[in-house]
């Protein structure tokens, strides 16, 4: 997944639940679509995958809309005492159309987040690409800084089972590992999910991120970082938390 899309969002982290069902989480390829609607560059650098064809674990409908709320918060302990901060927000993100992109067609992503505790406040409109195929769930969105223009993030790599473990991205290295499947609860619902570990490359290892995707999409996400560093006035130890979790959605169709 990319680290800068959905980390300046925070959020709250849902209770997980085992189950016996979850092992019927399919990610098989199924039919092929089509539509055209408009044509920008993308980086031939990106693996060439238009072969495998497309798979549908991800609902990938226009229409497709998701609701979230998210907190953070950041804690500095020094010899001076404690600093914390807190924040919250909302987002929605729905699939708005499809465009093509060198040949691949992707699904147009709008994301809507509300987050009253930034220092600008009010509400900031981003816009991702989306595309899936037998091999995985692709994203096309802000290039991370030397990337190439359009570069892809591997988000999701089919078929999901745990153990499984890809890189998403290049920059920086950054690698994705299936823990195992549960059922999350959120205010949306009960889901069936994969639960996957994100590392990215560079950071500490005490820091610890997590994604969750199911038949309805992604469902939820929570970092957490703590690290202690010597400055001019002495240790200082940083804790910083953020999460973020389903509040509804709205599908065009159900999700198998």
């Amino acid at each position: 997944m990319c680290r800068d899309h959905y980390l300046p969002i925070a959020v709250v982290l849902l209770a997980a639940f085992g189950c016996s069902r979850v092992d019927r989480l399919p990610t098989a390829a199924t039919t092929e679509r089509s539509a055209t609607v408009t044509h920008v560059q993308l980086n031939r650098s990106a693996p060439n995958l238009g072969a495998y064809g497309l798979a549908n674990f991800y609902p990938m409908a226009v229409g497709n809309r998701w609701r979230y709320a998210g907190e953070n918060s950041k804690t500095i302990i020094s010899a001076g005492g404690r600093d914390s901060k807190h924040g919250a927000w909302t987002r929605e993100a729905v699939l708005t159309g499809t465009e093509t992109i060198n040949g691949r067609e992707y699904l147009r992503e709008e994301d809507a987040l509300d987050d009253r505790s930034a220092p600008t406040g009010g509400v900031v409109h981003t816009v991702r690409w989306l595309r899936e195929d037998r091999s995985g769930l692709y994203e096309v969105g802000v290039e991370p800084p030397r990337a190439p223009l359009f570069t892809e993030t591997r988000l999701l790599a089919y078929p999901l089972h745990t153990g499984a473990t890809w890189v998403t991205t290049e920059y920086p290295h950054t690698t994705a590992s299936v823990e195992g499947m549960e059922v999350l609860s959120t205010s949306a619902g009960r889901f069936p999910v994969w639960r996957i570990r994100v590392r990215y490359g560079g950071h500490l290892p005490q820091e610890k991120a997590f994604v969750w995707y199911g038949r309805a999409g992604y469902l939820g996400m929570k970092t957490h970082l703590d690290v202690g560093k010597q400055d001019t006035t002495g240790h200082i130890e940083i804790i910083e938390d953020q999460a973020e979790s389903l509040t509804s959605l709205e599908l065009t169709t159900p999700a198998p």
